[in-house]
């Protein structure tokens, strides 16, 4: 029995004798036009992850949050209708590694981190201050920091570790 049948077996032994509250979480990985594989690693948020293709003002602003409570209401021309990762705002004190994802093709990869922390977290020291921010509808602003990524190369969506009083 090769690797990949013994994973088969296991897993139909898995599904058929485990009690429903312990069977593992399967997340699969999301993917868009330009984020490929998505894959969350915070399995504590991970139902509040989503790519949007198309990011336009009075959309969601994160995973968890409606549009009544956090929408874009100013974007930079320059991102219009780029794609976007909705990631859970919730995640904020969270302290392990968020989530991974594979570049489609070259891209310029933005981050945004509200105004109000102290510092950027670790995993985004290397990348680029732009001038550029969003605003959102409950008057938060987002300064956005960029790096380029090639095709297939992958990024890591590191932890937060950001305090209650500031959005993800």
């Amino acid at each position: 029995m090769n690797d990949s049948q013994l994973q088969s077996q296991l897993a139909e032994i898995r599904e058929t004798y485990l009690p429903e509250d312990q069977k593992p979480t399967v997340i699969e990985p999301l993917n868009g036009n330009l984020v490929s594989n998505l894959t969350v690693k915070d399995t504590t948020y991970y139902q509040s992850w989503a790519i949007d293709t198309d990011l336009a003002v009075g959309d969601q602003v994160f995973g968890d949050r409606t549009v009544e409570k956090a929408a874009f209401s100013v974007i930079p021309e320059a991102l219009l209708h780029s794609e976007l990762i909705l990631t859970p705002c919730d995640a904020k004190n969270s302290s392990v590694e968020q989530a991974v994802f594979t570049a489609a093709e070259d891209i310029t990869v933005y981050a945004g981190f509200d105004s109000r922390i102290e510092s950027v977290p670790a995993w985004a020291s290397d990348w680029t201050e732009e001038t550029m921010t969003v605003q959102t509808s409950n008057d938060v602003t987002f300064k956005l920091y960029s790096r380029q990524v090639n095709a297939g190369e992958t990024v890591s969506l590191g932890s937060n570790g950001q305090s209650a009083s500031v959005m993800n």
